[in-house]
């Protein structure tokens, strides 16, 4: 490599700990009587590896001194998540000057070895017979690596209409590949088809889906198909059930099914609230749900003749050649594939979008993430590209792009979508290779390198793709994923022997505190290699003789955090030094629950803990985050709120015991009573009221989270928006959307707001109910403010 006269240049070399493996990708294994563990490690023992690397500058050398830890800990090398990262033969294939076949296998076998999913298969996309085959041919190759953990199939583009008109022969409409009558449309979505019911996690959910799209003619008669939807954009239903089998048949070819792994990629429905495509939406899902339900029947029955490509095509099935899976395996992965939708939840849409892939941000709110997502067994999300959240721009720390897959492991998201990794286009026109690198590609405004994850190698003589740092950020949060995926399960494990409820979720909350809050990246790399060191002390931990796991963490949100800690039976355990005595549970013959409580009241706050097993020493060392400090009615005064809409309004301050609801720092609160709204405009129809005060003015410039405890004194969930007004920005940013239950809340608010120095804090808005009940009185009582420092 060269390095032009007055330039620096970064030199990165990966280090790998992966076994040697072999042309099937398995490892080999050089003492076949090892045990499992030797096995394990057998060419990389952990520990501390030193040496040099040498530069030679031709006029003179360097030697550079390397310190390479490996821990004892072990990222599997199959793919839990799942990822559907774009690819695009438009632009990505012409910046790296290959078309051909292989290189497109070569971009994803690249994109493996990230853990990530591609979505182009094929440099020949035509929809007919022989590419189909070739298609699932190629599609088999990725999907039988144990690396990639889900894969997009591609729709052929077709009308809703295209899709009916054939009778019950299957004879009508061979030349746009028709599959269904109206009739037998409608009986796809009958609830006495066990395929039908089958498909949902419960009957609940599949009445609601019939809710969504049977209709009811006024006169009692019920019908599936809808003649208002017959031009809409959605797909030949034919063409996909002939992949569909075609999987199924290499699956008995191959003995082993991989359907499981198989999404459905529907581009015509991509942001349908932005498109305004929702009716696209409602085409394209209710025809792949009796899409579904009729290749489960087929598969079922035998009956592997349908319509495609203007033909009657049949798929010969012998599930008798299979030995690891049957038919009924198959049937269930058939019913149970999705299609995530790039689209935030929206209420008529509910049971007809089974898999929500909104942007992160919506999954800031717990609220949102229970009541919108939470009924979903495969939750996805896809990247905002937006500072401060989750972020792959050029502009930002490589944190934006590795910490949102901590996110994923604490919100149980498997799913992670980006546009696209090859994008290389400037001005909406591919570039050749040369031009592409003579042009100050900056891609799109205020988000360098949004779009493109590698960059050809041609200009550094390179055949295939190099990676940028970007990419290497979202493989290590990828396995960093992984890790907390085999705590899981570790802990399933533990909790199971010791018949306690072992809460993992909690535990990656208190572990990610640092680094995030909500759906907003904190924190810096020290402190993330810091987190990230207890995250790999946390799986080595719980892989040890001692079995020692965080049974639990809860934060009151007044600033003093619990952590449960169980280890077996037989092991001491120490926090900083000294002796755990405390007690929770004790399970005889099996081991103890011990309770660590800590107060956050020092700049910097850490739990320390050590155990020997089986002659070994152990630590787990976690930092516990900045100050907290608590302010109560005084501190903050019912002068500083103010109504900000056409409500009446008032705030006192009061005596907690005299209002009987509860108690509070210095047994004050602030009783908001938040009256009917009076403007007749529907829309502006809001309850908002403004708090502006020093306190706050002066604590969030270096605060994470503010956490406010209020209670509700109405006998119904109230629904709370958060506002921050800044100087000099007219526009107000969302802080926080959630619920507010009867009775004490503490709402949990992150600061996501930037250029403090610039534009101070004017006030926080806070909006109550929505339009529906804006004529509803609500009392509310803000008890106290608790900040926590960065």
């Amino acid at each position: 490599n060269k390095i032009s006269a007055g330039d620096n240049q970064g030199i990165y070399f990966r280090f790998s700990t992966r076994p040697e493996l072999d042309e099937n990708g398995v490892a080999v294994i050089k003492d076949e009587t090892a045990t499992e563990d030797s096995k394990r490690y057998s060419y990389v023992p952990f520990g501390t590896y030193t040496g040099t690397i040498t530069i030679d500058f031709g006029s003179e050398k360097r030697e550079v001194p390397v310190t390479l830890n490996i821990v004892d800990a072990m990222v599997s090398e199959t793919t839990h998540s799942k990822t559907h990262f774009g690819t695009w033969w438009f632009t990505g294939l012409p910046a790296s000057m290959n078309w051909s076949q292989e290189g497109i296998e070569q971009l994803n076998n690249l994109l493996l070895e990230y853990r990530i999913s591609g979505t182009l298969a094929m440099n020949d996309w035509t929809p007919n017979l022989k590419n189909d085959v070739t298609y699932v041919n190629e599609v088999w190759k990725l999907i039988s690596q144990d690396r990639c953990g889900s894969w997009p199939i591609n729709a052929s583009n077709g009308t809703y209409g295209n899709n009916f008109g054939v009778d019950e022969n299957g004879d009508g409409l061979p030349d746009n590949g028709a599959a269904f009558t109206e009739e037998s449309f409608m009986s796809k979505f009958s609830m006495d088809n066990k395929y039908y019911v089958q498909s949902y996690d419960t009957e609940e959910l599949a009445e609601e889906y019939l809710s969504r799209f049977v209709k009811d003619d006024g006169q009692g008669n019920k019908y599936a198909y809808d003649p208002s939807l017959k031009n809409t954009y959605a797909f030949l239903v034919g063409h996909y059930q002939y992949k569909i089998f075609l999987f199924i048949q290499k699956c008995i070819e191959e003995d082993v099914n991989l359907m499981d792994k198989l999404r459905f990629n529907i581009s015509g429905i991509d942001e349908p609230w932005a498109n305004n495509t929702g009716e696209a939406v409602r085409a394209c899902l209710t025809l792949m749900k009796a899409m579904l339900i009729d290749v489960a029947e087929r598969v079922d029955t035998g009956n592997t003749t349908f319509n495609a490509f203007g033909q009657k095509v049949t798929v010969d099935l012998d599930f008798s050649e299979a030995t690891t899976f049957t038919k009924e395996d198959i049937i269930a992965s058939i019913l149970n594939m999705r299609v995530p939708v790039t689209a935030n939840y929206e209420a008529s849409y509910e049971g007809l979008i089974e898999t929500w892939c909104p942007e992160t941000n919506y999954y800031g709110s717990a609220d949102a993430r229970e009541e919108h997502y939470g009924k979903q067994e495969e939750r996805w999300w896809y990247t905002v590209d937006e500072y401060p959240g989750t972020c792959v721009s050029t502009e930002v720390s490589l944190l934006y792009a590795r910490v949102p897959m901590w996110m994923m492991a604490e919100y149980d998201i498997t799913g992670f979508l980006y546009w696209s990794a090859t994008h290389f286009q400037m001005d909406s026109t591919a570039l050749p290779m040369d031009e592409y690198y003579q042009t100050a590609h900056t891609g799109f405004a205020n988000t360098n390198g949004d779009g493109y994850l590698m960059y050809p190698g041609l200009h550094y003589n390179v055949d295939g793709w190099l990676p940028s740092l970007r990419l290497e950020a979202i493989r290590d949060g990828l396995e960093e994923y992984e890790l907390f995926y085999e705590i899981k399960d570790k802990y399933n494990e533990i909790a199971a022997k010791i018949d306690t409820d072992v809460d993992a979720t909690r535990v990656i909350s208190g572990l990610g505190k640092t680094l995030y809050a909500q759906d907003m990246i904190m924190g810096n790399h020290a402190v993330f290699a810091e987190a990230r060191t207890s995250l790999l002390q946390l799986a080595s931990c719980a892989n040890s003789g001692a079995n020692m796991c965080i049974v639990n963490y809860d934060d009151g949100g007044y600033g003093t955090v619990e952590y449960q800690v169980y280890v077996n039976e037989g092991v001491e355990l120490f926090n900083n030094g000294e002796k755990v005595t405390d007690v929770a549970k004790a399970i005889e013959g099996v081991g103890t629950v011990y309770s660590i409580k800590t107060k956050l009241d020092q700049s910097e706050n850490k739990m320390e803990l050590t155990f020997t097993s089986n002659g070994k020493e152990y630590a787990y060392a976690q930092s516990l985050g900045g100050q907290v400090s608590a302010f109560g009615v005084g501190e903050f005064t019912a002068s500083e709120f103010t109504k900000s809409s056409n409500i009446t309004f008032s705030a006192a301050e009061v005596d907690c015991a005299s209002e009987n609801i509860g108690s509070s720092q210095t047994g004050k609160a602030i009783k908001l009573n938040v009256g009917k709204s009076k403007d007749k405009n529907e829309k502006d129809k809001l309850q908002y009221f403004a708090f502006t005060s020093e306190l706050l003015k002066e604590k969030i410039p270096t605060s994470k989270i503010i956490v406010l405890h209020i209670y509700n004194a109405t006998d119904k969930d109230v629904n709370l928006t958060v506002e921050a007004w800044q100087e000099n920005v007219d526009e107000a940013r969302n802080m926080y959307t959630g619920v507010l239950k009867p009775g004490d809340n503490a709402v949990s608010v992150s600061v996501k707001l930037s250029g403090l120095e610039k534009n101070a804090l004017e006030s926080l808005d806070f909006c109550v109910g929505t339009k529906a009940e804006a004529d509803v009185e609500k009392t509310l009582y803000l008890k106290d403010i608790v900040i926590y420092n960065k």
